[in-house]
């Protein structure tokens, strides 16, 4: 008779086995970024049968992706089609040209005439769902797709289906440090884990750069800012974390080159980021429903759109200015970024933050508390109010009911200035996105700086400018799609060629845990997981975790909220369930209450 237990152990003993046999063999394609490019090259990659093996810095999956709004852009979709929009390839293909000045028209062709297929068709089949559309700046048409998930809901599907393909395994925390170079061939990488500083060293048949941008290192933005435009005294930081342009570092070191890094698509809609006092952080706003004065009280642009008003905003006294906006106001107050979906995080550590958002009983106390001069801005928002009132921006073309621009979807049309109390919110400029980095040609490979590819070394979305697609200014949603179509094919390819090798042992499936969402709170994890002295300080990998539990503890949620999976405790298999834990992000990314 067994013992008891024995069945269980066994499994382990075997999993454990399996695991080791399939860690100790060599990927067929190292991707370095588990961003939205980097998840889609594994997942094609991995169904074409490849072995992957993504590398992050972070944690987490998505990069800068599944925080932003996840809006793409594509050219004659079914949704466009049942809310009558007339939309086609080549319109989108000029629309993209003239706005980008020199884009690359290679990269603009293939994207307009494969998108559909390769990224919005993809994406419906994993479980997007595309339900809006927007008419952003430069497009002749509606054709910026929203999803109701906004970046969370575009990239979660694509890293959930690499995690469900067997063949795709993450290494997290881990910096990646050099490429492996031998006979003039990229046949891996170096990195150490940030957390434990433990080296690790990976080989495969290629690897691909999927880093990200360089928009969240000043000092790279400002080597590199447009010469054209003036440099602001203050800069806030609004890309990913981790997007510090390491990949243009680490292809440098096997000769790859980097063209137009001042394209940069920066935002004139900053304010500091409250959750990162006394730094440059900064997140974006999307209200440009109310009124921006300037130093001296007056209106200066027509608020909407992105470069004429960055240009505007840094010609203005410290390349700053004030949105101004009434109680009624308040709820048009949006932030870009689906870790700003709760109303009430916004309410307070926004609009109830002093040192963010100023509040006055009037405009005149409002004026003296923001500096300005009291009879200028008095003037500028009775001026509003009743341009407004009579449906014509005079001033600046803002809006026309006449031109049938004063109603708008999202956050556009105009509202007045009237109820007490008032508000008034400094915007700066605010880095968001490279649209210049590595060069590459149709095929992802990087070229040298003597225009040879590199043998071994791809490199798709950002850290590539996106291949240039958008030259020196988008007309939005042309950033995440792109990068996932450039991850598709590369990953197609690179699988078509990989080396064939003998299929790895599979892991036999353990028993699953019970489920205990009905217990409520009453996991006590705290005897070895202490969370008030492990979030006092930030320790270096750690910054994911240090947020969202310091979350937990403010929010006093139980274990049980995120880590059912993991419970009740067993020794041996007290690991995190990947996918099982992608549902606890949907407390912060879809402001979703715990119950």
């Amino acid at each position: 008779m067994e013992p008891p237990g024995f069945t269980l152990w066994a499994l382990l003993f075997l999993a454990v086995l399996a695991l080791a046999v399939a860690g100790s063999r060599e990927p067929d394609v190292v991707v370095v970024g588990a961003g939205c490019g980097g998840l889609a090259t594994a997942y094609e990659a991995s169904r074409a049968g490849a072995e992957v093996t993504v590398v992050d810095l972070a944690s987490v999956f998505g990069g800068h992706a599944v925080v932003s709004e996840g809006g793409l852009s594509f050219p004659g979709t079914p949704l466009q089609a049942s809310l009558g929009v007339r939309d086609s390839p080549d319109q989108m293909y000029e629309d993209m040209v003239r706005m980008g000045g020199d884009a690359d028209e290679g990269w603009v062709r293939l994207y307009v005439d494969r998108s559909i297929p390769e990224v919005y068709d993809w994406l419906v089949s994993l479980g997007v769902r595309f339900d809006a559309l927007d008419r952003i700046t430069g497009n002749t048409v509606a054709r910026f797709h929203k999803n109701p998930q906004r970046g969370f809901g575009v990239v979660e599907p694509v890293y959930r289906a690499c995690l469900r393909s067997g063949r795709v395994s993450f290494v997290w925390n881990t910096r990646v440090t050099r490429l492996l170079v031998e006979q003039g061939r990229v046949v891996g990488v170096e990195g150490r884990n940030e957390r434990t500083g433990e080296r690790l060293e990976l080989r495969g048949d290629s690897v691909v750069l999927a880093t990200g941008g360089f928009q969240s290192n000043l000092d790279l933005v400002r080597r590199y800012w447009p010469a054209d435009l003036p440099v602001p005294p203050r800069l806030m930081v609004g890309s990913g974390v981790n997007s510090t342009g390491s990949g243009l570092e680490l292809a440098a070191q096997a000769g790859g080159a980097s063209r137009r890094l001042d394209h940069q698509w920066n935002y004139p809609r900053g304010i500091p980021d409250p959750r990162y006092p006394g730094t440059d952080r900064g997140l974006s706003l999307n209200n440009v429903r109310y009124p921006w004065v300037n130093q001296g009280g007056r209106r200066f642009v027509k608020e909407r759109g992105s470069d004429t008003v960055l240009r505007a905003l840094l010609e203005q006294p410290g390349s700053r200015a004030f949105l101004v906006f009434d109680e009624e106001g308040k709820a048009d107050f949006n932030v870009a970024g689906t870790d700003w979906a709760d109303r009430a995080k916004i309410e307070r550590l926004i609009l109830g933050n002093p040192e963010i958002t100023l509040r006055a009983s009037s405009l005149a106390d409002l004026a003296t508390k923001a500096g300005l001069p009291v009879a200028e801005l008095q003037l500028t928002i009775d001026r509003w109010n009743q341009l407004v009132l009579d449906g014509e921006d005079l001033d600046f073309g803002r809006f026309s009911r006449k031109a049938g621009t004063f109603e708008g979807p999202g956050l556009y049309s105009p509202r007045s200035v009237r109820r007490a109390p008032f508000y008034a919110v400094a915007v700066y400029p605010i880095t968001r996105k490279s649209m210049g980095g590595l060069v590459i040609d149709r095929q992802c490979r990087v070229l040298s700086t003597v225009g040879e590819p590199i043998p071994g070394l791809y490199a798709v979305g950002e850290v590539t400018g996106f291949g240039g697609i958008n030259g020196k200014a988008s007309i939005e949603g042309t950033f995440i799609a792109p990068s996932m179509l450039q991850g598709r094919l590369v990953g197609r390819a690179l699988a078509a060629s990989r080396r064939q090798r003998p299929s790895a042992p599979s892991a036999p499936e353990l028993p699953r845990p019970r489920d205990v969402s009905g217990q409520g709170k009453g996991i006590a994890c705290s005897t070895c997981h202490a969370l008030e002295k492990l979030t006092a300080s930030s320790r270096p990998g750690y910054w994911h975790f240090e947020r969202v539990h310091r979350r937990v503890l403010r929010d006093e949620l139980g274990c049980v909220t995120c880590h059912a999976e993991m419970t009740p405790f067993q020794p041996g298999r007290h690991t995190i369930d990947r996918e099982a834990q992608i549902a606890a992000c949907a407390y912060c990314h879809l402001a979703r209450r715990a119950e």
